[in-house]
């Protein structure tokens, strides 16, 4: 989805939320990063239209909240 169709508002609300993480939050990510070496790339608080997904993976069309 191109960046011009999501609303400042959500992605303000998105840089947020990526700045403070909740604990679960910073171990599930620590923990998805290290896919990274497989070719997975994840990224965290990621403005999908008008939502916000805690962890979304583009190429593989997965998101986890």
């Amino acid at each position: 989805m191109p960046h011009t169709n999501i609303q400042t508002k959500t992605r303000t609300r998105a840089r947020s939320l990526r700045n403070a993480p909740t604990r679960a939050e910073q171990k599930l990510w620590y923990s998805l990063r290290t896919l990274r070496a497989q070719g997975v790339h994840f990224r965290r608080q990621a403005p999908i239209g008008p939502y916000i997904a805690d962890f979304a993976c583009h190429g593989e069309k997965l998101v986890l909240e």
